[in-house]
């Protein structure tokens, strides 16, 4: 776990000194080890948060060796759970080292757990089998990781030194201070959701923005960085980074979201992507970065969208990339971003979590504390991060029929290929046909490539071409072959493109035809009413 500055807080507690038959009373003391001279900084959200190391020795009061002489029993409780070692015994000799100028200390290291009033507690005891009279030795209890996340916000990790001969009242030593990693203030992650056009062949026009920042009573410390790249105590090992995920989800299709392969915060904290994607074209991205940084500086984050992705220079912020293609989807994509490494299980898909790692933190992503939470909804999911607006052309074919011997041809056209002569923009995009029979349910029918005539590959009609099938055709295709010859209603076709123009062609028994003109209902810009979950609905007015 990182080691950082705080402001020393002291608790006294009095101690009870007790007499022993025949002998000076058995007391001992509990303080800081070097290197450390205040509390380490702890995330409440971790379950192998390392604090600072305990000395444990006679009081400097007492002149002579009242700690370590035979008999005696140590009691060393801290008020959370061991996690690793999961026990500190004879056979942990990382975990401990003994000083005794007269080489005649021999002790015996054993851990029990329980219960007590403030929650979990582990209780580490020391046994004196044989004693010294040096007055400078000393025991070092060290390199313990423990489950802080049943401690609050501000809470201080103790170490309670007490002994058995005879019986004494514990005296806490502060060995670390727990915080919340994130800023737990309301508002204090902000998300600015921003809007494009479906079939665009662009960047957004308007810009999606999203901050948080790190929680400040960590007095400038950043609770993200490398904490033991290179152990400076004996026996110690070093630790992984934290990481900070980010989930794009129901990105549309033909949309590219993108993020940079590294991020500099404040010009002075450089995070390195783990992911190996950074790109994706629809539906989702999830992208991990672990920081390189041993800076002590608090931090808070600022990303803009943009047509491409890039790290953040003097003047402009963290640009995560959004392209629309001139073929894409519509809808809403989402944002929600964790820290990590996760114990486990995943709360999403590629969301970064080790059983293993140290640090390693709880589970949960909702808002509830202790969390991983960054930015996202109370119960984790993601939240609204941009929306790609339709880009429709409606179309209503108000009667279609293949009844008593008549037949129909549907013709729909993309007309949006003329931008020489009138300046257009033309897109690819789906069509979608819905049909209303008279007095039965409506349904509908994406046509696939290779129904009817006039789609690409992907089923989409591009500017230029003409999309046109039978009645029979697109019934079979909507898996409603029961109607073939006895069909009579409307169609409406939903167009994914501008400019869409079309007709029908209708054949009586004679087999001669008459051509009706389709009337364009408008862009979707107006609601008609929901149908089929299309967004936009249908307005009323006839813009033919």
């Amino acid at each position: 776990m990182n080691w950082r500055r705080v402001s020393l807080c002291v608790l006294s507690v009095s101690t009870i000194i007790g007499m022993a038959p025949g002998r000076a009373s058995a007391q001992c003391a509990g303080a800081l080890a070097a290197p450390f001279v205040a509390p380490s900084e702890l995330n409440r959200e971790g379950r192998t948060e390392r604090p600072a190391d305990l000395s444990v020795s006679k009081p400097a009061a007492q002149a002579t060796q009242t700690c370590f002489v035979a008999g005696n029993s140590i009691r060393i409780t801290y008020n959370a759970t061991l996690t690793d070692p999961t026990a500190v015994s004879n056979s942990t000799p990382n975990n401990f080292s003994v000083t005794d100028a007269n080489n005649t200390l021999v002790v015996n290291f054993s851990t029990t757990f329980g219960i007590g009033p403030s929650g979990k507690q582990t209780v580490i005891q020391i046994d004196v089998v044989t004693g010294t009279t040096d007055t400078f030795a000393h025991i070092i209890v060290k390199n313990l990781r423990f489950d802080v996340t049943t401690l609050g916000d501000g809470s201080a990790l103790n170490g309670f030194v007490s002994s058995t001969a005879p019986n004494t009242t514990p005296v806490a030593t502060i060995i670390g201070t727990v915080r919340n990693t994130i800023n737990p203030a309301a508002g204090s992650e902000s998300v600015s959701t921003g809007s494009g056009i479906q079939s665009a062949g662009g960047p957004l026009t308007s810009q999606a923005t999203l901050t948080f920042a790190s929680n400040p009573a960590w007095a400038g410390i950043n609770p993200f960085r490398v904490a033991i790249g290179t152990p400076v105590v004996s026996g110690d090992h070093a630790t992984t980074a934290t990481s900070l995920t980010f989930d794009v989800e129901n990105i549309p299709s033909g949309v590219t979201v993108s993020f940079p392969a590294t991020l500099t915060i404040q010009g002075a904290i450089t995070w390195t992507a783990k992911s190996a994607t950074l790109v994706s074209t629809g539906p989702s991205l999830a992208v991990t970065y672990n920081t390189t940084s041993t800076t002590t500086t608090g931090f808070s984050f600022f990303f803009t969208t943009g047509p491409t992705a890039a790290d953040a220079t003097a003047t402009t912020p963290i640009t995560i990339g959004v392209q629309i293609s001139n073929a894409s989807g519509n809808g809403t994509a989402t944002v929600r971003a964790v820290f990590g490494p996760g114990e486990g299980p995943a709360a999403f898909p590629g969301d970064d979590t080790s059983a293993t790692a140290e640090p390693r933190y709880l589970a949960s992503i909702t808002s509830s504390l202790p969390s991983r939470h960054i930015v996202g909804a109370a119960n984790g999911d993601p939240v609204n991060f941009f929306t790609i607006n339709p880009t429709q052309t409606i179309l209503l074919y108000p009667f279609v029929s293949d009844i008593s011997n008549f037949n129909t041809g549907i013709a729909v056209a993309n007309t949006g290929s003329d931008s020489t002569t009138f300046k257009t923009k033309g897109q690819t995009g789906s069509i979608t046909l819905f049909f209303f029979p008279s007095n039965l349910p409506s349904f509908s029918v994406t046509p696939a490539a290779g129904v009817g005539r006039g789609l690409n590959a992907n089923g989409q009609l591009a500017p230029g071409a003409v999309f046109a099938a039978g009645l029979d055709t697109l019934l079979q295709a909507a898996g409603q072959a029961a109607l073939v010859g006895k069909f009579d209603g409307y169609v409406i076709v939903l167009c994914q493109f501008n400019y869409g123009h079309g007709y029908t062609e209708i054949f009586n028994s004679a087999g001669n035809g008459t051509a009706t003109e389709s009337l364009v209902l408008g862009n979707g810009s107006r609601a008609r009413g929901a149908l089929s979950g299309f967004a936009g609905g249908f307005p009323e007015t006839l813009l033919h």
